[in-house]
């Protein structure tokens, strides 16, 4: 089933998915763009599922089967944890660790894949639909504590009004010399 989703893999990362999924009895479907999601993993009649987004964009594909192979291994493991829990979370940076390193992707995305995964929460700026679902989902699931004092000492050391205010300062000082 791997061949199906190779053309959608960065070349070099198709054998540490293949590794994933080798043994395992998922279906894989790659589907049409949805507007509501990139992937999905379902259970049904004993089959596991997983169909995931048509797009050229690798890593957006790469990052969403990692995504719902985290769901896959931890409802095969244990039926009654939460979606997007503390095993989900656990299971996930567990999958992608292996592979957060500048071999893999491009640095630009590498660094914000990895404040994301220490953070936990990661938004395009003025996009506010997703600031609005990034909010939701903070308030709705419980989260380690160090996702959130590490999310506190970002704001905090990189927007606080301060540095901010210094950054802008270097930035017209650069511009007038």
């Amino acid at each position: 089933m791997i061949k199906e989703l190779e053309t959608y893999i960065p070349s070099n990362l198709v054998l540490y998915v293949r590794s994933l999924v080798e043994n395992e009895a998922i279906d894989f479907k790659v589907v049409n763009q949805r507007s509501t999601k990139h992937g999905d993993f379902r259970y049904n009649n004993d089959r596991y599922t997983i169909t995931i987004n048509k797009t050229s964009n690798k890593y957006r594909f790469l990052l969403t089967l990692i995504h719902e192979l985290a769901h896959f291994f931890v409802f095969k493991n244990n039926r009654l944890a939460k979606p997007h829990g503390l095993l989900w979370k656990q299971k996930f940076q567990s999958l992608l660790n292996p592979i957060l390193n500048k071999e893999y992707f491009p640095i630009n995305l590498l660094s914000e894949l990895i404040d994301h995964m220490k953070n936990g929460f990661l938004v395009k700026p003025f996009d506010v639909k997703k600031l609005s679902e990034g909010i939701e989902w903070i308030l709705k699931h419980d989260k380690p504590l160090y996702l959130k004092e590490n999310a506190r000492n970002k704001v905090l050391n990189e927007f606080d009004q301060n540095i901010v205010a210094e950054q802008y300062l270097d930035l017209y000082n650069e511009i007038v010399s």
